[in-house]
């Protein structure tokens, strides 16, 4: 095999590989975006529950704070248990399904 054949297949051996890195960079990069925005939409989750818990502990003061009492049926709670309570349902969802993306939650 002469010089230039061997530099010939030596350039596409290096032209390959490099491809293949760029490839997989590439898929790095779409896979650490997309756990990212899971990640985002996770916060914005749990920022939403947190307000909700916020607006439960308002209400309930509010009634006791009037001399009342609470249950699950005063005026209100009943709403805001249901909002409550799907969005944990949504927060758990979220985070298998960053699970199964690969990314880690904050506190793991």
């Amino acid at each position: 095999m002469d010089f230039w054949t061997r530099m010939k297949q030596t350039v596409d051996r290096g032209v390959e590989t490099s491809h293949d890195l760029f490839e997989k960079a590439k898929e790095r990069a779409q896979d650490l975006s997309r756990t990212g925005v899971l990640k985002y939409e996770l916060m914005q989750l749990e920022d939403q529950a947190g307000k909700q818990l916020a607006r439960l502990g308002t209400a309930v003061y509010e009634v006791l704070q009037a001399g009342g009492s609470v249950t699950t049926e005063t005026d209100g709670v009943p709403e805001i248990m249901e909002e409550i309570t799907a969005l944990k349902s949504r927060i758990a969802a979220k985070e298998l399904e960053l699970s199964e993306a690969g990314g880690k939650q904050d506190g793991d």
